[in-house]
């Protein structure tokens, strides 16, 4: 299989996941629990675990999680722009995960809750400034959204700090793939190093 290809699959496997996930997460918010302050969405993690992977190709992601979850909570018009715009300012995690480096991020504890926290950031404030610029809300819609989102934050957190420890979820995709056809061919040469001295 090309890499191409893996890429594809991979960025489908990952965007039906969330589409499934958040879709039956909201049959539960809608009908068994609708008097629940708190969110809890996938949104998040599956952006984290999507940029990680495969950095900018976390925009199909984010596009098209915008709208699919506007529409499974029945929001208005608006509402559409404002997550829309969420979702693209979620995007400039990338500003904080490229320079540092994808590697660095995943090994480190401290950086992970950092791109976590970033993450969840990004998202709440351009949330925000959409709901200020197209709903005409007031400058604290930033913190209702941080607030009702609070539960999502944490469940991201712990997502990404149990992927952290699932060989290859939480790592860039290309390095996996090298790192595994390396360790593929030092299992091989040493195989053959065995037979050899049989």
């Amino acid at each position: 299989m090309s890499f191409r290809k893996y890429k594809v699959i991979d960025l489908l496997i990952f965007t039906g996941l969330y589409l499934l996930l958040e879709f039956l997460i909201s049959l539960a918010a809608t009908r068994w629990f609708p008097e629940q302050p708190y969110i809890v969405s996938l949104m998040l993690p599956f952006l984290l675990l999507v940029m990680m992977r495969w950095d900018k190709w976390a925009g199909i992601l984010a596009l098209l999680s915008a709208p699919f979850y506007v529409l499974i909570y029945g929001g208005a018009g608006t509402r559409y722009l404002v997550f829309l715009l969420g979702n693209v300012g979620f995007m400039a995690l990338l500003a904080f995960l490229l320079p540092i480096g994808k590697k660095k991020v995943r090994d480190s504890i401290f950086l992970t809750l950092c791109y976590v926290l970033i993450g969840f950031l990004s998202l709440e404030l351009f949330r925000g400034l959409g709901a200020m610029i197209f709903e005409h809300a007031g400058v604290e819609i930033i913190w209702t959204f941080i607030w009702t989102d609070m539960l999502s934050l944490v469940f991201s957190l712990v997502v990404i700090f149990i992927a952290r420890i699932i060989d290859g979820i939480f790592e860039d995709q290309k390095a996996y793939c090298f790192r595994k056809y390396r360790e593929r061919q030092e299992e091989q040469a040493a195989a053959n190093s065995m037979e050899e001295q049989e």
